[in-house]
C-alpha cells in the first residue's frame, strides 16, 4: 500500500509563521534546528529515472518529490505559499498548472538541485524555496528576500535561554541568515529570557536578545550579525 503524503497550500505567510511560532522558544531534549535535517536531505542524490521526459504537472510532481523520501521513511513536509504567487502575478499560470519535464541528463543529482529545477519553470519566473519552521516553503522571490525575512513577524517565548540557541531558533523560524560572532565566546551562551508576541520583526527580536547580552546587532550586507559592542563602536 502506497503511503499517502499531503501536500500542504498555505495561504499568506503570516498563517505559516503563527503555525511556526507556537512551538518556538520551548525547551527541547536535545536541540537542534529544525532545517538541518531538511538540508541534509536536499543534499542527498536523487534518482530521476523515473521521471526523465515524462510530461507532468508541478502539483504532482511535488507530491511525487515527498512520497520519494516517505518511502525511506524520511519526512519532507513542503508548504506552498499560493497567495505570494497569485498576488504577485494575477493574470499568469496557475502555480500548480506548470507543466515540468526532466531532460535525459543527468539522471541522478542532489535533490535541492532537482526541485530548483522544477521550481525554475513556473512561468512567472519567481518561484523559490526557503527552509524554515522545519518545512520546504516555496513562495516568490520577493517574499524570500533578506530584507523582507528581516521584517518576518516573530511569536517565540525564551525562558533563560542561551542567547546563540535562541539565535538559532529564531533563524529557523524566519528562514534568513544570523550569524554570531566567534570570537565572543561564552558570552554567546548568555541566558536572554523573552516573549515576543508576533509585534515585533526578526530584526528588532534579533537586536533586543543582543541587548540582553550586552550585545550588539547589526545588519551586514542582508545578513543578521550579533557581535560585540565595543568592535562596533571602534569601527
Amino acid at each position: 500500500m502506497k503511503r499517502q503524503v499531503t501536500l500542504v497550500v498555505v495561504m499568506g505567510l503570516a498563517f505559516a509563521g503563527f503555525m511556526s511560532g507556537q512551538v518556538a522558544g520551548q525547551k527541547k531534549p536535545a536541540p537542534q534546528k529544525a532545517s538541518q535535517p531538511l538540508a541534509t536531505l536536499l543534499d542527498e542524490m536523487f534518482d530521476l529515472s523515473n521521471f526523465i521526459e515524462i510530461e507532468m504537472h508541478l502539483k504532482e510532481f511535488l507530491g511525487l518529490f515527498m512520497e520519494h523520501f516517505a518511502r525511506k521513511g524520511k519526512d519532507l513536509p513542503i508548504l506552498v505559499d499560493a497567495q505570494a504567487f497569485e498576488s504577485e502575478n494575477p493574470d499568469a499560470e496557475k502555480f500548480y498548472d506548470t507543466v515540468i519535464k526532466f531532460p535525459s541528463f543527468p539522471k541522478r543529482q542532489k535533490a535541492g538541485m532537482v526541485l530548483r529545477f522544477a521550481l525554475s519553470k513556473v512561468r512567472s519566473g519567481n518561484a523559490t524555496y526557503l527552509l524554515r519552521g522545519g518545512v520546504i516553503e516555496i513562495t516568490t522571490h520577493e517574499r524570500a528576500k533578506p530584507e523582507s525575512l528581516l521584517r518576518y513577524p516573530i511569536i517565540a517565548r525564551f525562558n533563560k535561554r542561551p542567547l546563540d540557541e535562541a539565535i538559532d531558533e529564531l533563524s529557523d523560524l524566519s528562514g534568513a541568515t544570523i550569524l554570531i560572532d566567534s570570537r565572543l565566546g561564552e558570552k554567546a551562551k548568555t541566558t536572554v529570557s523573552a516573549f515576543f508576541k508576533n509585534t515585533v520583526t526578526l530584526e528588532s527580536a534579533v537586536r533586543v536578545l543582543a541587548e540582553m547580552a550586552d550585545l550588539h546587532a547589526e545588519v551586514r550586507d542582508n545578513i543578521l550579525f550579533v557581535t560585540g559592542k565595543a568592535e562596533t563602536e571602534d569601527e
